[in-house]
């Protein structure tokens, strides 16, 4: 994934301060992410950024009034946030949104007399992290989104610090010994991912969501603090009319999807049998361009099934991107790089269709999050918190690698985490949400047309509302299975569920096997100083003998590719020729293509 990244503070001279920064920039220029923006230096504070000039394409840092800003992310809703704004201001912010940023934080901030006034991010409906270096106030500010799903890391270093949105970038720091987190290895093998701000290499955090982090240069000191919380968002009355909640939501759900959805690029989405992904396909805006929808899966899975009825119900072009054996694996290795090895490589699904994805559109919309914020996934994982413990969680740990893993490619736009859609969901009574009763009523008010008829893969039923009630289904199962188990007797079985994937079996077929076998079961694998060997072997003979030991050995082998990537320079990306910012800005669309 691209980003932005720099440091204060420092020995180095300002050869040496270059050469580490452009290291840095060179770790963080994966994928497409080849386009560059000039190294930037004054005095302590050094910054640059890398991108793939599908968004912000302007070179940065944008600069006013002695102030410097780097963005990585974008805003939806500019228009509204420009009006605050005094006219001279206003026209000067409508070229890009890091103009836009940093034209709110000089309105709010006095230089010499009231700085670092931040209240205006508040109003920001947008996924990103920034950085704004104050040369008048000679402050450098860390500014998070309100969920943090654009990550941005940091750590102290000297009497300054460094940041990075991948924490790779850390190794190319004069002196930094990268040591592996032992809370964080638990963390990874008992629940699969991340946990709070911490990362693999001690020393280094992920910044929190809502956070401004503020260094003062000339006090040498570091502060932080959060301007906006789910705790703000007033709870609606447990007598909430749920139809006409659900009629609103569906109301700012379509508002959310057209805010991201803007005339003149290459939108697309990734379709699948749920519900998530066929909400947004029912809300895109008919822009007049075909709308692509790529599906992956085994051959003749459920979800391609149920995807091409989504895709010809709005008349989008749908595409079929088949996962086997032979090709589920391979590209992922290189893909725990991009993600810092936090992703288990067992969940990079979105990698086998990236080539497709990638000839397609430039703009892809994801469902990420939506069953904690509308549904009822915080509850079947038993977080007291609800939805906002699901988002900081779950979400903002494990869910945003999804469409992260693609944006060295393609750049994601989440609708689900729109702040007007969001507020609404997060202030319904909880009982709605149970069951996903508000979410599957949300749908079918808004979009009957995609939901009354056509199944959900979950179920292999459309969606029902009201819900039926659960002690008859409970008893026709039953009956179900009854039945079957007695035609069974006479050689008559029912066709298994046709998954989107089998990665159990595909595991012991060529090439993933002798991956496993190879890497894992090593003399020299690098695991066994933080997890036991005696364990990773067992679950290896026992999965190749017949049983299932997929999750645990997925979970293994992303640790031991990343230990090698870091500490090794095996499975990383190869450097390749990058392009500075005036040449990203005039390649054009068909020439990314070309590229791609």
């Amino acid at each position: 994934m691209p980003g932005i990244l720099g440091f204060v503070g420092g020995r180095e001279s300002p050869g040496e301060a270059q050469q580490t920064l452009s290291r840095m920039r060179e770790l963080l220029s994966h994928g497409d992410a080849r386009h560059i923006d000039e190294l930037f230096r004054d005095g302590r504070v050094c910054a640059t950024r890398s991108h793939t000039n599908l968004i912000q394409p302007q070179p940065q840092p944008h600069t006013a009034g002695g102030a410097h800003i780097w963005l990585d992310g974008e805003f939806y809703n500019r228009a509204e946030l420009a009006l605050s704004l005094g006219e001279e201001a206003r026209s000067g912010a409508q070229v890009s949104d890091p103009a836009l940023l940093l034209a709110l934080y000089r309105q709010s901030n006095d230089f010499n007399q009231q700085p670092d006034g931040f209240d205006f991010l508040r109003r920001i409906d947008g996924v990103y992290a920034a950085v704004i270096y104050d040369a008048a106030a000679r402050r450098v500010h860390l500014i998070s989104d309100r969920h943090g799903l654009r990550h941005l890391f940091w750590m102290a270093r000297g009497d300054g610090g460094a940041w990075a949105s991948e924490v790779k970038a850390m190794l190319a720091l004069p002196g930094f010994e990268p040591k592996i987190e032992r809370a964080s290895v638990e963390d990874f093998f008992e629940v699969g991912h991340m946990t709070g701000d911490r990362t693999w290499f001690e020393g280094v955090e992920l910044l929190p969501a809502a956070t401004v982090l503020t260094w003062r240069l000339d006090e040498r000191s570091v502060s932080r603090r959060r301007y906006w919380s789910a705790d703000e968002i007033k709870p609606l009355p447990e007598a909430t009319d749920a139809i006409e909640l659900a009629e609103e939501l569906g109301r700012r759900f379509r508002a959310a999807v057209e805010r991201r959805s803007r005339a003149g690029e290459r939108t697309g989405l990734k379709l699948s049998g749920g519900l998530d992904s066929r909400a947004i396909l029912a809300a895109m805006p008919e822009r007049g361009a075909p709308l692509h929808a790529v599906t992956f899966g085994k051959r003749d899975c459920e979800d391609a099934r149920i995807a091409a009825s989504a895709a010809a119900a709005k008349g989008a072009r749908h595409h079929a991107w088949e996962m086997d054996a032979a090709r589920w694996l391979p590209p992922r290795l290189e893909a725990v790089w991009w993600t810092d090895g936090e992703f288990d490589l067992m969940h990079m699904h979105v990698i086998t269709i990236l080539p497709r994805v990638r000839e397609l559109f430039d703009i892809g919309l994801d469902g990420c999050g939506a069953n904690g914020i509308i549904g009822d996934s915080w509850a079947g994982l038993g977080m007291a918190g609800g939805p906002p413990e699901y988002i900081d969680g779950r979400t903002r740990r494990f869910l945003i690698l999804g469409p992260t893993t693609v944006r060295g490619y393609v750049e994601e736009r989440l609708p689900f985490f729109d702040n007007e859609f969001l507020e609404l969901a997060l202030a319904a009574p909880a009982r709605l949400k149970l069951h996903n009763t508000l979410y599957r009523m949300m749908l079918l008010k808004s979009f009957p047309e995609f939901f009354e008829h056509i199944p959900w893969q979950k179920t292999g039923s459309p969606i029902r509302w009201p819900r039926p009630d659960e002690s008859r289904r409970k008893s026709l199962v039953e009956v179900k299975e009854s039945l079957l188990y007695k035609l069974s007797w006479f050689g008559i079985t029912s066709p298994p569920k046709r998954g989107y994937a089998d990665y159990s079996t595909w595991m012991r077929h060529e090439p993933a096997r002798s991956i496993f076998k190879e890497v894992l079961g090593s003399p020299s694998a690098l695991y066994p100083e933080y997890v036991p060997r005696a364990r990773v072997e067992g679950d290896l003979a026992k999965h190749f003998g017949g049983r299932d030991r997929a999750g645990y050995l997925g979970l293994a082998l992303t640790f031991e590719i990343w230990l090698r990537q870091v500490f090794e320079g095996k499975y990383r990306t190869a450097p390749t020729q990058v392009r500075t910012g005036a040449s990203a800005s005039a390649e054009t669309r068909d020439e990314r293509t070309q590229h791609a």
